[in-house]
């Protein structure tokens, strides 16, 4: 009886720390990404494993200073943020769907601002361009 009892406490432990790890984004297949977003240039961007590591999908996923946690859903992924030192921390939530080798799509909502983006992977980088590297994603001229 002893026994059974200390199984079950360890065994309901195990189950607690197992659903209590935080879930992970998975990273982008290498190689060169455009990023459709409404009211911004497309971002072209050239990725790596360590790279994508670094910044992520969200362009510096390290500027989330005190919150930044992933869940795993039915449909992709849920992340929940606090982000954005521009203009001080703001809640974040994403909804991500896609397979991160083809193609994802993002949906954001801020108190601020709701948007959503479309990314594709189109193969090879193009010459000249190594890891990291990375253009647009400006708002337009006059906004």
């Amino acid at each position: 009886m002893k026994l059974c009892a200390i199984m079950l406490l360890c065994g309901g432990w195990l189950v607690l720390t197992t659903s209590a790890q935080a879930d992970e984004l998975p990273r982008r297949k290498a190689g060169y990404w455009v990023t459709k977003q409404y009211l911004h240039r497309d971002r072209h961007e050239c990725v790596d494993e360590a790279n994508d590591r670094r910044i992520g999908i969200f362009g510096d996923e390290g500027k989330c200073s005190s919150k930044f946690e992933v869940r795993k859903t039915d449909t992709g992924y849920s992340v929940d943020a606090e982000c954005n030192p521009d203009i001080g921390e703001t809640a974040t939530h994403w909804e991500i769907t896609g397979d991160f080798n083809s193609a994802y799509s993002v949906k954001s909502t801020t108190k601020y601002s709701l948007w959503t983006s479309e990314s594709k992977w189109l193969g090879d980088c193009p010459v000249g361009w190594k890891p990291g590297d990375m253009d647009g994603g400006q708002y337009w001229d006059g906004f």
